[in-house]
């Protein structure tokens, strides 16, 4: 489990599927999350039960064909890695050969930690059409909260179509600007038969590479990651007079220094963070969608009553909760020892 903000690193973070003739336990077994406890949260998308845990469903009854959908949220995924069977490949590779099995969505981010996404000077591309894609536009989305701008996302393709890109500030969303000096997210997100098509590239003629092979399909990932979003997006250099042809233009120098930063790295910048990469959305939560509550209870009642209600002993803590806990405290720890 890797939550280090300060290396760049591959995750997924949307992982969607169908599989025909399954029981919906037979999906939590597969992913390892038998020990976690589902709810059923009742009727959805046309479906009559849907078994939750923290970002995982498990959708299933209702529908004319007897199948279960099983969707992984970017917390889901996380839950995944943490409390699951956190086998990324070998759960694509389940879905890539059982025949009654569908992708629906996968989600593959990069998140950059040390400046090699340049939102500044993408945002800029994007305004004096120094770009190329095989989608029709590229805008730029502002997206707002209660407390204003909470920042821009570059969008290439439309939301629902087979494949689209979000290039965003990662943390502005999560309103932790002031802890991490910078985090860009340039995000693909790809749908159906090209969902499909990923994973045979990410895992066909080395499927067998996952059970026991010297083949690192990490590495493949990077290198698929790059391939597709070069195939889908560029951002390009119009002064260059080397071809009329905008897709034979260079690329603009940091575009290219970003597309071309994998090569030569010795290990794959794939990382499963596990919920710890999280920490964000417990912040985000309580003082942005609950801030408000929160406070008046303590205005009425006092800080010291608050924390006398949520003491431990008197509910069962989220396993999730204590994981967030442990890692904060050793965090804290070696700071203090680094000092």
């Amino acid at each position: 489990m890797d939550c280090n903000f300060t290396t760049n690193k591959i995750i997924f973070d949307y992982f969607a599927f169908t599989v025909k003739d399954v029981e919906p336990e037979d999906m939590i077994t597969l992913l390892g999350l038998d020990g976690v406890n589902f709810i059923d949260l009742g009727s959805t998308r046309g479906y009559h039960h849907r078994y939750y845990y923290d970002g995982v469903s498990i959708m299933f009854g209702g529908r004319e064909y007897n199948d279960v959908f099983v969707e992984m949220s970017g917390q889901g995924c996380r839950v995944y890695e943490s409390y699951g069977n956190d086998d990324w490949f070998g759960l694509s590779y389940y879905v890539l050969v059982t025949e009654s099995a569908k992708m629906c969505r996968i989600d593959v981010a990069y998140d950059d930690f040390n400046g090699l996404l340049d939102l500044d000077l993408i945002q800029k591309d994007v305004s004096s059409a120094a770009w190329v894609a095989r989608c029709d536009n590229i805008s730029v989305v502002n997206e707002y909260s209660r407390t204003g701008l909470v920042g821009s996302t570059v969008m290439c393709g439309k939301r629902g179509s087979n494949i689209s890109c979000r290039i965003y500030d990662k943390a502005k969303e999560r309103n932790r600007q002031d802890e991490i000096e910078h985090w860009v997210r340039c995000e693909l997100q790809i749908r159906h038969k090209h969902a499909d098509n990923f994973l045979y590239y990410l895992l066909a003629d080395d499927v067998k590479s996952i059970y026991g092979m010297d083949i690192d399909v990490n590495r493949r990932l990077d290198s698929l990651y790059f391939a597709v979003l070069n195939h889908f997006l560029r951002f390009i250099d119009l002064n260059s007079n080397s071809d009329s042809n905008l897709w034979r233009k260079p690329l603009a120098e940091h575009w290219k220094k970003f597309i071309e930063s994998y090569k030569g790295k010795s290990i794959s910048l794939y990382s499963a963070p596990g919920v710890e990469y999280n920490v964000s959305k417990l912040v985000y939560t309580t003082t942005e969608q609950f801030g408000g509550m929160i406070y008046t209870y303590i205005q009425i009642f006092g800080l010291d009553e608050l924390g006398e209600k949520v003491k431990p002993k008197k509910f069962k803590l989220n396993k999730k909760y204590e994981v967030l806990i442990e890692s904060e405290r050793l965090r804290r720890k070696e700071l203090a020892n680094a000092n």
